[in-house]
Formats: structure tokens, C-alpha cells, sequence
């Protein structure tokens, strides 16, 4: 999973297995992450070793051949990317697909709760500092 930056524009990888030594950080438009966050729709490579553009990425040579990466959203914004790699050459089925996005959209629900979470300790900080202050 990656999630992007919003400083410097780029996707942060916060999670992940599988991958050997995974690139940290990727630009908009670079590997699959950064090209699903700048069409703002999923890929999906079904074959890797056909694909002459694909054949010897990255990917490929760690024995991945097919995958899938959809954009992560919050609040109707574009915030991340979810992929998932597999070693066996295949299509991912309509109820896959399906499945995969709602992993999206639970990650995003999870993304919610934090941030909610995070204002309400916020608002509970400036209650207490606002009853010091005005006790004082």
C-alpha cells in the first residue's frame, strides 16, 4: 500500500510483502502505483511476460507475472494505491475486482476512523487548555 505525500507529491510505500526491496517512494506517473494515481483508475496486467513493455520490469524478474493496483480514496480524493502481485499468470474475475476495491474502500473507512479519531483528541486538547486557561 501507498499512500501519497502530500509535501512533495509522491506515493510513500507504508506496507508491503513479497517484494525484495520495494522502492520507497515513487513520482506521479512512475511504476503502476504512480500511473494509477495519475489516471485516477485501476491497472490490471494479467500477463507480465507477454507485454513487451513489461517484460523485464522490475516485477517480472522477482517472478511476479499478473497484478492489480486501484487507487485508494478519501473523502472522493485520490490518496493511495493498493496492489496486489501474483506469480501465476491470470485473470482477475469480476467478483476479484470487486473484492479488491472493497479492500480499498475498507482501507479508506480505516483511514476515516483514524483521521476522526485524530481531530477528536485535537478538540479534547483545546477543551482541557481552553478550561486552564479560562481557570486561570
Amino acid at each position: 500500500m501507498r499512500l501519497l505525500d502530500d509535501a512533495t507529491g509522491d506515493l510513500v510505500l507504508v506496507a508491503s510483502r513479497g517484494l525484495s526491496a520495494p522502492t520507497r517512494r515513487l513520482k506521479l506517473g512512475e511504476g503502476p502505483p504512480g500511473l494509477v494515481v495519475q489516471r485516477g483508475e485501476p491497472i490490471i496486467v494479467e500477463q507480465l511476460s507477454t507485454n513487451p513493455d513489461l517484460a523485464r520490469s522490475r516485477l517480472r524478474q522477482e517472478g511476479y507475472e499478473s497484478y492489480m493496483v486501484v487507487p485508494l480514496r478519501l473523502h472522493h480524493k485520490l490518496v493511495g494505491t493498493l496492489s496486489l502481485f501474483t506469480k501465476a499468470a491470470r485473470a482477475f474475475d469480476t467478483y476479484e475486482r470487486r473484492f479488491f476495491s472493497q479492500v480499498g474502500l475498507t482501507v479508506e473507512n480505516a483511514l476515516l476512523y483514524e483521521e476522526a479519531a485524530r481531530r477528536e483528541r485535537e478538540a479534547g486538547f483545546l477543551d482541557r487548555a481552553t478550561q486552564l486557561f479560562n481557570s486561570t
